[in-house]
């Protein structure tokens, strides 16, 4: 694990806490499954195959009750992951294949790094830990390859397909509800039993035999498919960007449960409040099925709400990473980044109005608060702020609520209007009749 090119050994537990800490996190309904999405800010890295680290762009944890093993290498290394887990595995014609663990095997031989380089160990032992109720762990890293070295055994994230025209056929067949979740739970799992089916015998067979007419390649057991869960409504918004209501889990297991990749509201410059009204849209639109009216009308009460928020409630959080010199007061060198200006103007405003024994002047390092203000005889059109905004700065600005809640609420939801084939929305210019009455 490497930030700020510092090279470190570290749990995914410790690491989990640690960025929770001070990062967003999202907890689904019933607190069983949570995320941390880490911003382009967060240099955090992780080593990968090939050697190279790549940035981690999200840790995850659920509870589950899968059963964990423990898989030990002659060479002394060991790891731990529930039974559907993917570790790499060199096969007999030495090439790497995905394989989940409850399929590996003593004297199977794993991809290993040691001694720094890549190498091959072979397993010793592979030990069931037992059913868990505990919270396990998962990463998400910015590669093509999606390979990290967990315990420097390398092991792989999921990958997934979209298979609703085989649902779709299940529902007509069986003469079952449209929505999944009106089924029973035997309809359910059945379901589920003729997915995996599928998967094993069509999709996985399908795709190796297209890999090995299309590339000519000799060996294709390094791809396959396996079913990790089924949901019975989502938003895809773009790659590695998606919502979705789980009802079946590994195992298979009956679950009820949200599962975010790469969801805007996620992000760690969000404030609590305007997570709240952003996550109250995806889970009405997942599970209340909103039309694009009912979207509207819940952007327009939300911006009523919005206004009458305190600077804290709004406010982004923002790192201030790099700082540029005063070139006087309010001015700074050129190429300085808007945050970093923010910052400059809150330490020359401490100074203007004599208060710099009442709060904290801003450092680089620090984690800070930043708002747009409306036009101001300063010019100034955005100011941080540490633990709390000084109420000697009310007098000359004014909080531009509107730009917060275009950058806040508006343009997080970018993606998911497209996704929705939603109209552009300005709550700002709602007139008396909306064309969505008609």
């Amino acid at each position: 694990m490497t930030n700020t090119n510092k090279i470190q050994t570290i749990s995914i537990g410790d690491l989990f806490t640690n960025y929770a800490c001070i990062e967003d996190m999202h907890t689904n309904s019933n607190g069983r499954s949570q995320v941390i999405i880490l911003t382009e800010d967060i240099k955090l890295g992780v080593r990968t195959h090939g050697g190279k680290f790549v940035r981690v762009v999200f840790l995850s944890r659920h509870k589950t009750n899968k059963h964990l093993v423990r898989i030990d290498l002659v060479s002394g290394q060991s790891v731990e992951t529930t039974t559907d887990h993917v570790v790499m595995r060199w096969n007999k014609n030495h090439m790497l294949e995905n394989v989940a663990s409850k399929d590996l095997k003593v004297g199977d031989f794993v991809q290993l790094y040691k001694d720094k380089e890549e190498t091959f160990g072979e397993i010793a032992a592979i030990t069931d830990m037992g059913m868990t109720k505990d919270w396990v762990y998962d990463m998400e890293v910015d590669d093509p390859e999606h390979t990290f070295y967990a315990n420097d055994i390398l092991v792989h994230n999921s990958q997934f397909i979209n298979i609703q025209c085989i649902t779709d056929w299940f529902k007509k067949e069986y003469n079952l509800p449209d929505k999944i979740n009106d089924w029973s739970d035997k309809d359910k799992l059945k379901l589920w039993e003729y997915v995996e089916k599928f998967v094993n015998e069509d999709v996985t067979p399908f795709v190796q035999q297209l890999l090995k007419d299309e590339c000519g390649c000799e060996d294709t057991s390094m791809l396959r498919y396996s079913l990790e869960y089924i949901a019975d409504c989502g938003i895809y918004q773009a790659k590695k960007n998606y919502a979705v209501h789980k009802i079946i889990a590994e195992g298979p297991e009956l679950v009820d449960t949200n599962k975010y990749t790469g969801i805007e509201l996620k992000k760690n410059t969000m404030s609590a409040k305007t997570k709240e009204f952003l996550a109250e849209i995806y889970e009405n639109i997942l599970h209340l099925n909103w039309v694009e009216k009912d979207f509207r009308n819940y952007i327009y009460q939300c911006f009523e709400d919005y206004r009458k928020l305190s600077i804290g409630d709004i406010a982004q959080w923002k790192g201030y990473n790099t700082a540029k010199k005063s070139t006087g007061f309010l001015q700074f060198e050129k190429g300085a980044s808007g945050i970093s200006k923010a910052c400059g103007v809150y330490n020359d405003l401490l100074q203007h109005y004599g208060i710099t024994n009442q709060y904290d002047a801003i450092s680089v390092g620090d984690k800070v608060q930043f708002i747009y203000v409306k036009p101001n005889k300063f010019g100034v059109d955005a100011i941080a702020f540490k633990s709390r905004w000084p109420k000697e700065f009310d007098k000359d600005f004014r909080v531009d609520y509107a730009k917060m809640f275009e950058k806040s609420i508006i343009m997080p939801l970018k993606n998911l209007m497209t996704a929705m084939n939603y109209q552009p929305i300005d709550p700002e210019q709602r007139t008396l009749f909306d064309v969505f009455d008609f």
